[in-house]
């Protein structure tokens, strides 16, 4: 009968089928006759429960809940990780084959993948991320003042203040932004660069949605951070890493292709993007009138 999407701690009323979620308020939601349920039963029995999330391939399904002694990690329906805080929800690898939970455990933080603890414990760790392969991993830790990257489970170096961390395409390498006092580096494989240009390296998307880096020299003769600061885009990095795209401006907005503007459009959330044989898709609204408006969808076929 309803369905919310800001729904907290919710649980069954008795034996009578009933959901109770507090959120703003009490609602109490209703099973329909015939209704299809798209989480097993069992979730329900848990104090709390943030949003389930689905594999990239959605053939499997997870989410961090708590019951009475503390959180733990489920993936379709069997426990992963056991820790005494969850902070936020598990994250599955590009390939759907691993899964990654920033566990706590005795007031420390850590990294666990696939029920397996991975480097030591820090004071905090967020920002975790996977290869596009899968078979790496880093997430940003933090001890004592001092905040740092670890890449499959050994420490970087230390630094005042650590970025999100991206790796490249092929998976074999990692870049990330780093701060010393005043000075702002880039890391990439552990070595300091004092070279920031945003046409060294470009951190962006790869058309499956996850975060890499790329060497943005190929085609883009003016790296997209001076355009992106007050704008509103990601930029989009193609299959082979040699195009990139991105958005400036609201509500209508330039499109960016290799560093050269490409038309403006009204652009819908999520564009633009790039298909796995590299065509650029965007999708934008044209109004024919106060009251109506036509949805299109443009494709641009980047130049080699």
């Amino acid at each position: 009968d309803e369905i919310r999407n800001d729904a907290r701690n919710c649980r069954v009323e008795g034996d009578r089928g009933n959901i109770l979620c507090n959120s703003f308020g009490t609602h109490v939601l209703k099973p329909v006759y015939n209704a299809t349920r798209a989480i097993d039963f069992d979730v329900l029995g848990y104090l709390y429960m943030p949003a389930p999330i689905f594999s990239p391939d959605s053939a499997h399904l997870a989410y961090a809940a708590r019951n009475g002694k503390g959180w733990m990690t489920v993936v379709d329906g069997q426990v992963a990780a056991e820790c005494d805080f969850i902070r936020a929800a598990p994250t599955f690898s590009p390939d759907s084959k691993r899964v990654a939970t920033l566990c706590g455990q005795d007031g420390r933080r850590s990294l666990v993948v696939d029920g397996q603890k991975m480097g030591k414990e820090y004071d905090e760790t967020f920002g975790e991320v996977f290869s596009p392969d899968g078979k790496r991993f880093a997430f940003q830790s933090r001890k004592g003042k001092q905040s740092l990257a670890i890449v499959d489970g050994t420490p970087g170096p230390e630094f005042d203040q650590v970025g999100p961390i991206a790796f490249t395409l092929d998976s074999k390498h990692i870049a990330y932004y780093a701060k010393r006092r005043k000075n702002r580096l880039l890391v990439e494989d552990g070595q300091e660069s004092a070279n920031i240009s945003g046409n060294r390296i470009v951190f962006g998307r790869s058309p499956e949605g996850v975060e890499v880096a790329s060497d943005g020299t190929h085609n883009s003769s003016e790296g997209p951070e001076k355009w992106i600061s007050g704008g509103r885009g990601i930029t989009r990095i193609s299959p082979d890493g040699r195009h990139m795209a991105w958005l400036w401006g609201s509500p209508r907005s330039t499109l960016f292709v290799d560093g050269k503007a490409s038309g403006s459009y009204e652009v819908l959330n999520g564009s633009p993007s790039f298909s796995r044989d590299g065509v650029l898709e965007i999708l934008t609204l044209r109004k024919e009138s106060f009251r109506e408006s036509d949805l299109y969808l443009v494709r641009y076929i980047p130049t080699p």
